[in-house]
C-alpha cells in the first residue's frame, strides 16, 4: 500500500511539474510571438524588401549547416534523460562531458566547411541584387560567427531542458527577444549600412545569451560541469546516435532550406521576402506548440527509461492532441483574416506572403501532431530506420519543388508538396512507434486524429460562410473571432476531451466557483 501511495504521489508530482513547465513555456512563447511579429515589421520597414530578402537568403545558407545542432542536442538530451531515468550516479555528468568534446570537434569542422563551401556558393550561385554583394558577404561572415556562439550554447541548453529548469529558459528567451527588438529599432538611428549593422547587433545578442546560459548552468546546476572525463563507449553510442540524427537533419535541411535557395534561383529575392514573412509568422505561432512540447519531452524519455509504457502512450496522445488544438486556436482565425492582419502588421508586404502564410498553417497543423512520436522514437535510441524513411520522404520535397518551379508553376506549389509529404511522415512515425513501444494506432486515431479533424471541419462549416458575407476588415476580424471564441471551447469539451479529462475540467471549475 505504501508503495502504491508513493507511486501516486510521484505521478501527481510529475503532472504538476509538467503543468508548471508548460505554463512557463506558454507564457514565454506568447510574449515571444507578439514581440517577434512586431520586430519583423520594424526590420522589414528599415531594411526594405531587397535587404530583408538578402538576410533571409544568407540565413537560409547559414541555417542549412545548422542541421548539426539539432541531432547533437537531441542526442545529449536523450542520453542525459535516460541516465537520469534509470538513476545512475555520476553517469549523467559523464555523458555531458563526452558531448562537450564532440561539440568542440564538430564546431571546428563546421567553420571550415562554411568558409570554403558556403562562401563559394554565395559568390557563384546566389541571385543577389547589383551593388549588394559586399554587404551580403560581410553579413555572411558575421552570421557565421553568430552561428558559432549559438552552437556553443546548445549543450547547456540541452542540460537546462533535461533538468526541467524551464523558468530560467523562459526568462532568458524574453531577454533575447527584447534585445532583438532593440536591434530592429537601432536601424533607424545610425547612418551606416543597415544590413551590416543588423548582423553585427545580432552577433552581440548571441554572445550575451550564450554567456548567460553557461554561467547559469555553472551556478545553478553544479553537479554538471566539465571535468575532462572521457568514456569511449559513451562516445561511440553518442556518435552513432548523432550520426543517424545528422543524416536525417541533413536531408530535412536540404528539403526545407534548400527550397528557399531554389525559390531564389527561379524567382529572386522578392519571393524570398514573401517566404521570410510567412516563415516568421509560422515560427511565432508554432513556437507555442514547440514550447508546450518541450515541457513534455523529458517526461516522455524518462517514462521510456523506467519502462512505464502506459504513461508514455498517454503523454504521446495528450501532447499530440493539445499541440494541435493550441496551434488551431491561432491558425484558424489568422487564416480567415490573413490579408487584413498583414495590412495592420506591415506597411508593405509582397502579395505571395498571404498565400504562403495560409499554406504554412496547414503544414504546421500536421507537423505538430507528429512531434511526440519522434520524441518517443528518440527515447528508444533506435533511430536508424526512422531516419532512413524520414530522409527518403523529405528529399522528395526538393525534387518535386524543383520540377514544379521548372515547369513554371506558382511558388505556392512547393508548400502543397510539403503538406502532402508531412502526412506521409506522420504515418511513418506512428507505425514505428507502434513497433517500438506497444503503441496502438487505432486508439490514437480515435482519441486524437478523429476529434481534431471534427473540430477543424465543424469550425470551417460554421464560421467560413460568414467570411463570404463580410468584406475584409475590422468587422470580419471581430465577427469571426467572437464566433470562434464562443464555439471553440464547446468543440474541445464535447469532442476532444475524454471522460476523465472532462471530469478534471469540471472539478477545477467547481473549485474556482467555490473560492469565489
Amino acid at each position: 500500500m505504501c508503495f502504491i501511495n508513493m507511486e501516486q504521489q510521484q505521478y501527481k508530482s510529475s503532472n504538476k511539474r509538467i503543468a508548471k513547465n508548460t505554463l512557463y513555456m506558454y507564457f514565454r512563447m506568447a510574449i515571444l510571438m507578439l514581440v517577434s511579429l512586431y520586430t519583423s515589421r520594424v526590420v522589414l520597414a528599415n531594411l526594405g524588401i531587397d535587404d530583408y530578402g538578402i538576410y533571409n537568403v544568407v540565413g537560409a545558407l547559414i541555417v542549412s549547416f545548422t542541421f548539426i545542432k539539432g541531432p547533437l542536442s537531441s542526442a545529449t538530451q536523450r542520453f542525459l534523460n535516460f541516465e537520469m531515468g534509470v538513476k545512475t550516479n555520476g553517469r549523467p555528468n559523464l555523458v555531458f562531458n563526452v558531448s562537450l568534446y564532440v561539440y568542440i570537434v564538430i564546431a571546428v569542422l563546421l567553420v571550415l566547411v562554411l568558409e570554403i563551401g558556403g562562401l563559394w556558393f554565395l559568390n557563384n550561385q546566389m541571385n543577389i541584387p547589383n551593388g549588394r554583394m559586399s554587404a551580403t558577404q560581410f553579413t555572411f561572415q558575421v552570421s557565421l560567427i553568430s552561428l558559432l556562439f549559438s552552437f556553443a550554447r546548445v549543450p547547456y541548453d540541452a542540460l537546462i531542458i533535461t533538468n526541467e529548469r524551464l523558468s530560467f529558459y523562459a526568462l532568458l528567451s524574453l531577454l533575447e527577444v527584447t534585445l532583438k527588438l532593440l536591434n530592429a529599432f537601432s536601424l533607424s538611428y545610425f547612418m551606416v549600412d543597415k544590413l551590416e549593422l543588423y548582423a553585427i547587433n545580432h552577433l552581440a545578442i548571441d554572445i550575451i545569451i550564450t554567456s548567460t546560459f553557461i554561467t547559469y548552468t555553472k551556478v545553478k546546476i553544479p553537479e554538471f560541469k566539465f571535468t575532462g572525463e572521457w568514456d569511449g563507449k559513451i562516445a561511440r553510442s553518442l556518435l552513432k546516435f548523432t550520426g543517424w540524427g545528422l543524416f536525417g537533419s541533413f536531408t530535412a535541411m536540404t528539403a526545407d532550406e534548400g527550397v528557399t535557395i531554389i525559390i531564389n534561383i527561379f524567382c529572386g529575392v522578392f519571393v524570398n521576402a514573401s517566404m521570410g514573412i510567412a516563415q516568421q509568422i509560422n515560427n511565432a505561432i508554432c513556437g507555442l506548440a514547440s514550447n508546450f512540447q518541450t515541457a513534455f519531452r523529458p517526461q516522455i524519455m524518462k517514462s521510456y527509461a523506467s519502462g512505464d509504457w502506459q504513461d508514455m502512450n498517454t503523454l504521446i496522445e495528450r501532447t499530440s492532441k493539445f499541440s494541435f488544438l493550441l496551434i488551431f486556436l491561432i491558425a484558424f482565425p489568422f487564416s480567415l483574416n490573413c490579408e487584413f492582419i498583414l495590412d495592420l502588421w506591415l506597411k508593405e508586404w509582397p502579395p505571395l506572403a498571404r498565400d504562403f502564410c495560409i499554406f504554412f498553417m496547414g503544414y504546421s497543423l500536421i507537423n505538430v501532431l507528429g512531434a511526440p512520436f519522434w520524441m518517443a522514437i528518440y527515447a528508444t535510441g533506435n533511430i536508424r530506420n526512422y531516419q532512413l524513411l524520414y530522409s527518403c520522404i523529405s528529399l522528395l520535397n526538393i525534387v518535386f519543388s524543383y520540377i514544379l518551379l521548372l515547369l513554371g508553376l506558382s511558388p505556392c506549389s512547393v508548400l502543397v508538396v510539403k503538406i502532402l509529404l508531412e502526412v506521409a511522415i506522420l504515418t511513418t512515425r506512428i507505425e514505428l512507434v507502434r513497433r517500438y513501444v506497444n503503441f496502438v494506432p487505432s486508439i490514437y486515431s480515435k482519441k486524437v486524429l478523429l476529434p481534431c479533424t471534427f473540430v477543424l471541419l465543424l469550425s470551417s462549416l460554421l464560421i467560413i460562410p460568414f467570411c463570404f458575407l463580410i468584406g475584409i476588415g475590422w468587422i470580419r476580424l471581430i465577427v469571426t473571432l467572437m464566433l470562434f471564441v464562443i464555439l471553440y471551447p464547446f468543440l474541445i469539451y464535447y469532442i476532444c476531451l475524454s471522460s476523465s479529462e472532462r471530469k478534471y475540467v469540471l472539478e477545477k471549475l467547481s473549485m474556482i466557483t467555490i473560492k469565489k
